[in-house]
């Protein structure tokens, strides 16, 4: 017979004792994670409530008239670059609600995606004139999404965010800033070798709380070594990583992983994603810095030394076989520096064998210490992640068909101004090559198959001489500075482009009513004239040529982009040139409204306040401008013109502006107030500003 089993009555504290344990547990999770999370809610609640941070998105949606727009935002690159060195995106401007019989494609990508160093002139311009009309009553539009600068951690948030605007098409086109651009290992922005940190660092930039302690860190760890501006690529020579560093494991890793998300993001947008190879100047852009193997012994080096330069004198005396043999021999001593590949090449192609060529010039830019180019492992992984993605991605391999493009199939300055952006020939190709894979993607028949020819494109998007002479003035300043002035051949490149530059500029000068005429024909043909009002603008102003019109051109652009800080800029501009300073006055503060980091607009608003004697104004809008980047030159030498003409020098003013504005940037305005008084011949008064100077920062001096 079982024995029944018998229960023991609990006593009081036992029945009690689960309860309070249920209810300790309960109140330990409310204050560790709920309350804290509470208070964090409030806090990002009342820091938007007072207006405290700036809009985290790479979109601003507005009204205008009867229609929401979506246009781009000048604050967004905030959240990858410090203050003084934001990249913004190309002027953009279209409907939130996409039409029932519209295809909508974003191009993703950096600089050479967005058309630097000529934005109006970027691929995506030339394809969307290709597609007006190719698919009948359906109708295209290209939505340009890149930023200089940027690589996928960027672009994967920004695709993000283009998902939920109807796409049906991503262009993705980017790769050459996976090294040097925000958290790369070669960068001179934010950096951080883990993704998930990454993304934690990118999700925290989107909060106010997060800007706020970005801020904050930001005026702590301020440092007096702060570019006052985007200094190019020069910023990054000290950042050199040859291509076996382990840093590039990460690298390789992190841009498939961002690859992969941007492809999920396409596919549950129900999107389709166009994934590009990346081409870059093979033939005429020889490597920024070359390293050798780490391992190479004293003798070995000096070996490799002695083949080097005896190669190097047989190909400057034309003796190509000679040269190639002596490379190839230092090549079995170490074979991964930049340069001798290079050269190897370059003697192949002297002896017409282009094949062998190709394949050296590719390793001389794979094994490039300075890594601004998109190497063969990251074209590789753009073909790995759309076979895995063959539901919604496909590969357009634009390195094999620029090279087709080519001279001897090896890319060169047929296509590229320098080493990566391409001319308005490359672009046009670049664009020419897109349509065959849009087609098949397009679930519509193509109505019209004939492609745009060049000169059509070239003239409907106003690409005239004066266009082409403002791109070659800013590739001949980006070919005077490092690193491309410590390039062998630099020296040849300048002064071609010197005498370019001055047949240029002499014909421009007796072109201007033909210059007119083109942007007005380009105006007419294209809906989207806006941008081709702007171009006219900026031509009449640079030139002097008539502000009125000026300014009649810019409120074209004004009326179709109400909301933008450029077009305000612009709109000062004319107003200025024509007298109007006042009014002008306005529209430079309402430019600064917008972009608080809009420094030329501080400084031509400052000018025109001391213009109409509004000295305490001024001094404000220098105050504020030095706040944010003290070490701005132009700002310096207001603030000390300013100390200079009224009087402001005290005893005490050292130490009230040393509150507002770092010693470094106070002591920079002092010494340059005293070097005006010194080419005065007023010594005594210049001593005592570089007195001052002195005090205030010693190191400087």
């Amino acid at each position: 017979m079982d024995k029944k089993t018998h229960h023991v009555p609990k006593t009081l504290e036992q029945q009690v004792s689960r309860p309070m344990k249920v209810k300790a547990w309960t109140l330990y999770i409310i204050a560790v994670i709920v309350l804290p999370c509470a208070l964090l809610l409030c806090m990002e609640i009342a820091l938007r409530l007072l207006h405290i941070g700036y809009d985290p998105h790479f979109f601003c949606r507005v009204k205008n008239k009867d229609k929401v727009l979506c246009v781009d935002n000048p604050s967004f690159g905030r959240r990858f670059f410090p203050p003084t060195l934001v990249r913004t995106s190309n002027k953009l401007r279209f409907p939130l609600l996409k039409d029932k019989n519209e295809k909508r494609i974003f191009v993703l990508g950096s600089s050479a995606a967005q058309g630097d160093p000529a934005k109006a002139f970027a691929f995506s311009s030339d394809l969307d004139l290709m597609l007006k009309g190719r698919y009948g009553s359906t109708r295209c539009e290209v939505i340009n999404a890149a930023i200089t600068a940027t690589n996928s951690h960027i672009v994967a948030p920004i695709a993000a965010e283009c998902s939920h605007l109807s796409p049906d098409i991503f262009i993705v086109y980017m790769g050459n800033n996976e090294v040097i651009g925000p958290f790369g290992p070669g960068t001179v922005f934010s950096h951080l070798s883990s993704r998930w940190l990454i993304r934690l660092r990118i999700f925290l930039s989107s909060t106010r709380i997060g800007q706020l302690a970005s801020a904050i860190s930001e005026s702590i760890t301020k440092s007096d070594e702060t570019p006052a501006g985007w200094g190019g690529m020069k910023m990054f020579l000290q950042h050199k990583i040859r291509f076996d560093d382990p840093k590039m494991t990460r690298v390789y890793r992190n841009y498939r992983d961002n690859l992969v998300e941007i492809c999920k993001t396409a596919r549950r947008s129900g999107a389709r994603v166009v994934l590009c190879t990346v081409a870059s100047n093979l033939k005429d852009c020889e490597p920024f810095f070359s390293m050798h193997r780490p391992d190479i012994s004293p003798d070995d080096l000096k070996r490799w030394n002695g083949y080097y330069q005896q190669a190097v004198d047989s190909q400057r005396q034309g003796r190509f076989e000679d040269a190639l043999a002596l490379f190839t021999k230092a090549a079995t001593i170490d074979s991964t520096h930049a340069e001798l590949r290079y050269r190897m090449a370059q003697c192949l192609t002297d002896l017409g064998q282009f094949d062998q060529a190709n394949r050296h010039f590719t390793a001389a830019r794979d094994y490039d210490a300075l890594r601004f180019r998109a190497d063969s492992r990251l074209n590789q992984i753009i073909k790995e992640i759309a076979r895995g993605f063959a539901d919604c991605a496909v590969v357009l391999d634009i390195e094999k068909f620029m090279a087709t493009a080519s001279d001897h199939g090896i890319c060169g300055e047929e296509l590229f101004l320098e080493h990566v952006h391409y001319n308005f020939h490359g672009n046009y190709l670049l664009a020419a090559g897109m349509l065959r894979t849009l087609d098949s993607l397009f679930a519509v028949p193509v109505v019209d198959t004939n492609t745009l020819s060049e000169e059509v494109c070239r003239e409907r998007l106003a690409f005239n001489p004066w266009e082409e002479l403002v791109i070659d003035r800013v590739v001949y300043d980006r070919l005077i500075k490092p690193p491309f002035s410590g390039q062998e051949d630099n020296l040849h490149k300048v002064q071609e482009y010197e005498r370019k530059i001055n047949l240029l500029s002499r014909f421009v000068a007796d072109s201007g009513q033909t210059i007119i005429a083109s942007y007005q024909r380009a105006a007419e043909s294209e809906p989207q004239a806006w941008q081709t009002y702007n171009l006219l603008g900026r031509y009449l102003i640079q030139n002097n040529i008539n502000a009125v019109a000026a300014e009649q051109a810019y409120r074209k652009v004004f009326d179709c982009l109400p909301n933008d800080q450029l077009v305000r800029f612009n709109l000062a501009l004319a107003l200025e040139r024509q007298g109007r300073t006042s009014e002008a006055i306005e529209y430079y503060r309402e430019a600064i409204r917008i972009d608080p980091l809009f420094f030329d607009a501080y400084i031509y608003l400052t000018d025109d306040l001391m213009m109409e004697s509004r000295i305490s104004e001024a001094e404000r809008y220098l105050k504020q401008v030095l706040r944010i980047n003290p070490a701005l030159p132009s700002a310096q030498e207001r603030y000390a013109q300013m100390l200079l003409g009224h009087g402001k020098l005290k005893s005490n003013i050292p130490n009230f502006d040393k509150n507002i504005i770092s010693p470094v940037a106070l002591a920079a305005i002092y010494n340059k107030a005293g070097l005006r008084l010194l080419n005065q011949g007023r010594i005594q008064e210049a001593i005592k500003y570089f007195k001052y100077a002195i005090g205030i920062y010693p190191q400087q001096i």
